[in-house]
C-alpha cells in the first residue's frame, strides 16, 4: 500500500520535526532525568536492578513512560534522535561531576553494607529494598554454599551486592566510601 502523499513525502514528514519543538524535547529529556535520578535516589539503585519477572515488568513500563513523556505526541525519528543525544549528554555530565563527595551521593550514592556475619543489617536492608531473598542469590552468585563463608556483603551503587568472604583480610582503604563500614572495623572484629 503506497502512501497517498507517495513514500518520500510520507517517510520526510515521518522522519520530520518543527524546529519549535526541539526545545521541548531537550527540556522534556532534562526533566524525566532529573526525575529518574531523584526516584533512583529515593527507592535505591535496587529499584532498577531486575531480580523477578514483575521487576521486569515495571522496569520496562518506567523506561516507556520516560520515552513517551520526552518524545510528545507524535514520536519521529528526529525527535528520538535529539532525545537520545540530549540523554548521552546528561549522562556524560553527570558521570563527569559524580566523582565529587556531594554529587556522588545525589546522583549514584554511596555503597552500603547490608550484611555482617550471618546478619543482614535491618536498617540498610530496609533503606535499599533488600530482602533475604536478594542475599541469599548474592551469595549463591557468588559461589558461596554456607552463609558462615561470608564476612559481608554489600550493596553497590549500581545495584549489584558485592559478596566478601569470612577469613579475608579486610583494608580499611578499600571500604572507606561504604556506609556502615565501621561495623567491620569496630573492636573486636
Amino acid at each position: 500500500m503506497v502512501p497517498q502523499q507517495g513514500w518520500v513525502a510520507y517517510l520526510s514528514e515521518q522522519m520530520g520535526l518543527a524546529w519549535v519543538d526541539v526545545p521541548v524535547i531537550i527540556v522534556s529529556a532534562i526533566i524525566v532525568y532529573l526525575a529518574f535520578l531523584a526516584i533512583v535516589r529515593l527507592f535505591g539503585a535496587r529499584l532498577f536492578t531486575s531480580t523477578s519477572f514483575s521487576s521486569t515488568i515495571g522496569f520496562v513500563m518506567l523506561g516507556a513512560l520516560a520515552g513517551r513523556a520526552i518524545l510528545g505526541p507524535t514520536p519521529t525519528v528526529s525527535a528520538g534522535i535529539i532525545a537520545l543525544l540530549t540523554l548521552a549528554t546528561l549522562e556524560s555530565l553527570f558521570h563527569a561531576i559524580e566523582g565529587k563527595s556531594r554529587a556522588q551521593y545525589f546522583l549514584g550514592g554511596r555503597p552500603i553494607l547490608v550484611y555482617v556475619d550471618g546478619e543482614a543489617l535491618e536498617g540498610p536492608c530496609r533503606r535499599t529494598h533488600t530482602s533475604t531473598v536478594d542475599l541469599d542469590a548474592a551469595m549463591r552468585g557468588a559461589g558461596i554454599a554456607n552463609p558462615q563463608e561470608v564476612r559481608c556483603i554489600i550493596l553497590e551503587p549500581q545495584g549489584h551486592y558485592s559478596v566478601i568472604r569470612t577469613g579475608t583480610e579486610l583494608s580499611p582503604q578499600i571500604f572507606k566510601h561504604v556506609d556502615g563500614a565501621d561495623r567491620l572495623f569496630a573492636a573486636g572484629n
